[in-house]
Parts: C-alpha cells; sequence; structure tokens
C-alpha cells in the first residue's frame, strides 16, 4: 500500500526537533491553521533557536497568547514554495499579514535574515522550513515612501503624473494597499499614440493607466499562486512565471518594490490599450 502522508502538525511533532513550535501551535490553536488543504510552507523555529530568545522576552511571550499567536502566524504563508521555488522570490506574505522578505546570502537561503537550517521537510499540506531564529514581525513598512514618492525617485516622473493627474476611484493607504505596474519613461515616450493621449485624449489616457493598476497588492510570490489577476478596469491580467515573468507577454523587470501602500513591479512596456 502506499504510504500516507501526514499533515504539516504530524510532521513537526515526528522530527523530534520542533517540540516548542508544536506545543505553542497547539496552545495558541494556530495549529488549526496548519490543518487546511493548503499548500502552505512554514518556517518553524527550532528547538533550539526557542533557546536563543532572551529569558526575559521568552517569559513574556508565553504569557501573552494575543502575542504568540501574532509571532506564528508571522512564520506561515500560502502556496506551494520548496527551497528552488523561494530562491526566485524576494518576500512572501505571511498569515499574520506583514512581509516575510527572503534572500540568498552567503550562509544559504534565509527568511528574514534567519538561516533556513532544514529545508523541505514534505507533509501532506505543504513544506516545512526549519529556520534557527524566532522572527518577529514589526510593522517595518510605515516608514516606507508612499507608491508615488517611490516613482519619482526612481525616476518615473511619467508614471507619477498619471497617477496624480487621473481619478481612478482607486485610494491606496496603508490599510488598503495596490499594485503598480510601473513603466519607464522611455518606455511610455515610445508609445506611438503617447503624444496625443497625453494632449487632449484623456479618456484613452485613463484607460492606458487603468491596465497598470490593481485594486490589491500581490507581491511577485502572490503572482505566482494567482496567474490571473484584474486591474482597475475589470480586464483580467494572465501571468506567466519563468525564468522571465511577465504580464500579458510584457516581461517584468523589476519587481517587488515595497511601498507604504502598495507595491510597484517594474515592466518592460505599457501593457495593451483598450481599442
Amino acid at each position: 500500500y502506499p504510504r500516507e502522508e501526514h499533515a504539516i502538525a504530524q510532521v513537526m511533532r515526528n522530527t523530534g526537533i520542533l517540540d516548542v513550535a508544536t506545543s505553542a501551535f497547539e496552545e495558541t490553536a494556530v495549529v488549526d491553521d496548519l490543518k487546511g488543504e493548503g499548500p502552505m510552507p512554514v518556517f518553524v523555529p527550532s528547538d533550539v533557536a526557542f533557546a536563543r530568545i532572551p529569558r526575559e522576552t521568552m517569559e513574556a511571550l508565553l504569557s501573552d497568547m494575543e502575542w504568540l499567536r501574532e509571532v506564528l502566524l508571522y512564520h506561515i504563508s500560502e502556496g506551494l514554495f520548496a527551497t528552488g521555488d523561494l530562491i526566485f522570490e524576494n518576500e512572501l506574505r505571511s498569515l499574520q499579514g506583514e512581509i516575510i522578505e527572503v534572500k540568498v546570502a552567503e550562509s544559504g537561503l534565509c527568511v528574514q535574515n534567519t538561516l533556513i537550517s532544514v529545508p523541505d521537510i514534505e507533509a501532506r499540506n505543504g513544506i516545512i522550513h526549519v529556520i534557527d531564529h524566532v522572527m518577529f514581525p514589526r510593522n517595518s513598512r510605515r516608514n516606507l515612501p508612499s507608491i508615488k514618492e517611490t516613482l519619482e525617485e526612481k525616476g518615473f516622473d511619467l508614471m507619477r503624473s498619471l497617477l496624480e493627474t487621473l481619478d481612478l476611484d482607486i485610494q491606496s493607504n496603508e490599510k488598503h494597499r495596490i499594485t503598480v505596474f510601473a513603466v519607464p519613461n522611455e518606455a511610455l515616450l515610445n508609445l506611438e499614440e503617447y503624444p496625443k493621449l497625453i494632449s487632449s485624449d484623456r479618456e484613452s489616457l485613463e484607460k492606458l493607466l487603468a491596465f497598470h493598476v490593481i485594486p490589491n497588492e500581490y507581491l511577485h510570490s502572490e503572482l505566482r499562486i494567482a496567474q490571473t489577476i484584474f486591474a482597475a478596469n475589470g480586464k483580467p491580467l494572465k501571468i506567466r512565471i519563468s525564468d522571465q515573468s511577465t504580464v500579458n507577454g510584457i516581461p517584468i523587470i523589476e519587481r517587488d518594490i515595497l511601498c507604504r501602500d502598495g507595491v510597484i513591479h517594474v515592466i518592460e512596456s505599457p501593457l495593451m490599450l483598450e481599442r
């Protein structure tokens, strides 16, 4: 008979090196989140990782179930992300809501500068990556510039001007973040219709911008899961993730530029105008 694969929680129990995390997940009922269909990647601190927390901090953490639950949810994301997938991502969104930064360092693959010491432990509904420190969420985006400020800083003056002058009835803020597919100035200027649009055709200009604004925030890792997203004009945008990620066939040349009120992905040329 084929071997039945256990769910994440049982696999954690079976490892013998994740006892503290397993108990914490059970005490806060976060274990219920690990029983879903998934798939989900879980970055689980080892028993040694918990032992590294200062005694006073550990006591405070264990005495505050709400804080402990927030910390544990920060270690869980969504999607199927083995290490071979993670190396192509910059960020994941945790179930707690904040961003988990992913990067390759000299020591190996890290999340929030924490080394993945034992990767790719498979479970029926996801993948466990054992990490060597406990990660703490910290609302780190509050001090980031806004989308419009970031566009200006990075030299996307025309895209910023479009966002400034046109009203798409989309308000971005820290509680409602959006996605912008930003086009470099030279690519907009090379657009055959651009001189006409900028001089007189406001309706077409709004249509152009509406293709590049998504009324929800999508990190690159979430684009991988979504595959199709809908622009501000309601039109579908097809996402293809490979060695060269594309949106409606247009290459994404820079991704996951985090802002206070959303995220920017830079694309090579404008998305198609609606005819």
